[in-house]
């Protein structure tokens, strides 16, 4: 079923656009960190890992007779000692992602998607009935701590994932170089480009996250007030995949999703594909 007219949709739309502006502040809190992580591994590179870097290019040119148990050892040597560097390096860097900073970063985070999800609510309910009646009301925050709860818990598991990744990219990746000789500069060039990878995955996350809290608290919340239909809302641009466009202001009941509107033929929901950013909006003519 399609809600009313295209003007409204996009009043609608418009109603939501303060979540892109809260999962960008969130991206760039956590890029913020991640740049002083590549700020610090890429100082280190160049005072602590590139001079081993040059031992082992120099080393290796004494080998003369390409001794394969000799070039092993040697590699095998230089790894150890690079990533012994590497250990050390991490743990200044994982002082930036300590337990107590990913806690006021999360809190904050979780408190500012509660608090736009709730007024963006109350703003269509009081659209809708200019005084909200009290038996509509009450029951709108019932369970959403404990969709809090679990949110905060995810992502202070989830953020240090970024930082496992890149060590771990930065490990593997300076091996590899060694291995297939490349110079000192190239491999300074692959450890920036793998910075810029950091950085990308946590704005991934930071959108996707906010986008996930969001739609949670909407389900919830909706749902608790008696209203079992959304409007699906897009973000209407050029990223916006085919299947989902078709969905843009469409009426959906929130126990069944988009019947069979997903990529393999699956019920749908926002948010339920992998880096969707539509919305649901609140539907109160349950009438088809």
């Amino acid at each position: 079923m399609r809600f009313r007219d295209q003007k409204e949709v996009d009043a609608l739309r418009n109603l939501y656009k303060p979540i892109d502006r809260i999962a960008e502040e969130y991206a760039n809190t956590l890029k913020k960190l991640v740049r002083k992580m590549k700020s610090l591994m890429e100082i280190a590179f160049v005072e602590r890992l590139s001079p081993l870097i040059q031992q082992y290019e120099n080393e290796q040119k004494k080998i003369t007779d390409n001794s394969v148990d000799d070039i092993r050892y040697l590699l095998t040597r230089y790894t150890n000692l690079i990533n012994a560097e590497i250990e050390i390096i991490m743990i200044e860097i994982y002082r930036l992602f300590s337990p107590e900073e990913l806690s006021v970063i999360v809190a904050n985070f979780i408190d500012i998607v509660d608090e736009a999800q709730r007024a963006i609510l109350l703003k269509e309910l009081t659209d809708e009935y200019e005084t909200i009646p009290t038996e509509t009301y009450e029951p709108i925050d019932e369970s959403v701590d404990e969709i809090l709860e679990e949110k905060e818990k995810e992502e202070k598991e989830y953020i240090p994932i970024i930082v496992d990744e890149y060590k771990e990219r930065v490990q593997t990746g300076i091996v590899e170089a060694l291995q297939t000789g490349l110079s000192t500069a190239a491999i300074f060039a692959l450890l920036l480009e793998w910075g810029e990878n950091a950085l990308n995955k946590a704005e991934f996350v930071a959108v996707n996250e906010t986008g996930d809290l969001f739609d949670s608290l909407s389900q919830q919340r909706q749902t608790n007030i008696g209203i079992d239909y959304f409007v699906w809302l897009t973000q209407q641009d050029s990223r916006v995949r085919e299947s989902h466009a078709e969905l843009d202001g469409h009426v959906f009941k929130w126990a069944e999703g988009a019947v069979g509107a997903g990529a393999n033929g699956q019920d749908i929901w926002p948010k339920s594909e992998y880096n969707c950013r539509c919305f649901a909006a609140a539907y109160f003519d349950d009438e088809e």
